[in-house]
């Protein structure tokens, strides 16, 4: 995994100039999501088939298929066809900053992975790469896809060349893609590597009023106004498995059922927005009927337009409802005969479903639920587009 701290030294300049040799080939969102027929592109939204299809439609365009294997599908290339795209003094700063590494005999291996999304392009790790004691920093899922084209579409132009904050902030790559040139971003996450990615990301995108901090979003967020907050929080439940060793991944589990990330920012969601300000959470919810089910959601509702963005809704203790809370409990195994239920039952709720949710301070008192299910192929409906149309923001 890589060493995070190394990132500070990163000349922007060369890096600027490295990403401008790789889209120069074709390593671009546009060009990839086209040739995919996907909304966005990750690596982990590309089956083994879909990797093979890939390389034969890009088989005439050699130099892309090797970029895709070294940046997006973490795959080892020989020196020969990476030292044939990339000029020497881009190569040699990829290693200092150990982006790229030269142990494995002739080929080079990359312990990140380059992600883009609207043109934007950032470092993550790759899924399943824990080696580092403090978690790797997750890649592009659909879910930030799907927030951040929310609220893109929502907020206007003078939100998002404001402050923008992001709640456990990873790679930075929401408030990144959602912001407009100038516009000042924060964060805070309690992974320390988190704070040098989004760094890093914030300077290769063109920022340069920027502060990520390191810090638990569960019980401390800033005493502060923003134009926008945004939030992918951990949002999966823990529980604690008998007679077996079970640890806390502060980066997937928020606590008992998942909520203490989200009670403690819908606690402070007003006080941190500008009086018109707008707020964008991507989670699994708990939900009382068609709505939320928290008493926080109750006052937000009463001051400002709120709205979620979901999918179908499960009863708790349906097996859907189950994975959506309980995707990461480890050792599944070991859960004794009615312990989910147990756990279920310390909260009142009759659903769970996933979404995103949005808040516009100071807008009309309503809440719009609106049924959406998102594919790698097409994020949002029209009939998603048309709602939200109109309640965004001029």
């Amino acid at each position: 995994m890589l060493n995070s701290k190394k990132l500070a030294s990163a000349n922007v300049e060369i890096i600027n100039k490295f990403l401008d040799t790789i889209k120069s080939i074709g390593y671009r969102d546009d060009v990839l999501r086209k040739i995919m027929g996907k909304k966005f592109t990750r690596s982990e939204n590309l089956y083994p088939r879909d990797i093979v299809f890939l390389r034969n439609h890009l088989i005439k365009n050699l130099p892309l298929i090797n970029i895709c294997d070294l940046f997006l599908f973490g795959k080892n290339v020989k020196f020969e066809e990476i030292n044939k795209i990339l000029p020497e003094f881009i190569i040699e700063h990829l290693i200092e900053l150990e982006i790229l590494n030269t142990e494995g005999g002739d080929k080079y291996s990359c312990p990140v992975r380059i992600g883009m999304m609207d043109g934007c392009y950032f470092i993550a790790d790759f899924s399943g790469n824990t080696v580092h004691e403090a978690g790797p920093i997750p890649g592009l899922a659909q879910e930030q896809a799907l927030l951040i084209n929310i609220a893109r579409k929502v907020a206007g132009t003078d939100q998002k060349s404001g402050a923008i904050f992001e709640v456990c902030n990873g790679s930075a790559m929401n408030a990144i893609c959602i912001a407009n040139q100038g516009a000042r971003l924060f964060g805070t996450d309690i992974n320390p590597r988190a704070q040098d990615y989004a760094s890093f990301n914030a300077k290769i995108n063109g920022f340069v009023d920027f502060d990520f901090s390191i810090g638990d979003a569960s019980q401390d967020l800033p005493d502060a106004q923003f134009d926008i907050v945004v939030a992918n929080p951990p949002y999966n439940a823990f529980v604690e498995i008998d007679k077996q060793e079970t640890t806390i991944d502060p980066t997937v589990h928020g606590g008992i059922l998942g909520r203490e990330v989200l009670d403690y920012l819908f606690d402070n969601l007003d006080s941190m927005l500008t009086s018109s300000g707008l707020a964008f959470v991507v989670s699994t919810w708990l939900m009382k009927g068609e709505e939320i089910a928290d008493p926080s959601f109750k006052r937000l509702r009463e001051s400002g337009l709120t709205a979620l963005i979901r999918g179908p809704i499960f009863a708790p203790d349906s097996l859907e409802g189950l994975r959506r809370l309980f995707a990461y409990v480890d050792p599944i195994e070991g859960l004794r005969d009615g312990q989910l239920i147990d756990v279920i039952n310390q909260r009142d709720f009759d659903g769970v479903c996933w979404g995103v949710f949005v808040y516009a301070k100071g807008g009309t008192p309503t809440f719009e639920s609106i049924y959406n299910i998102p594919t790698d192929a097409s994020l949002l409906s029209p009939e998603s587009h048309e709602i939200l149309g109109k309640i965004a923001v001029p």
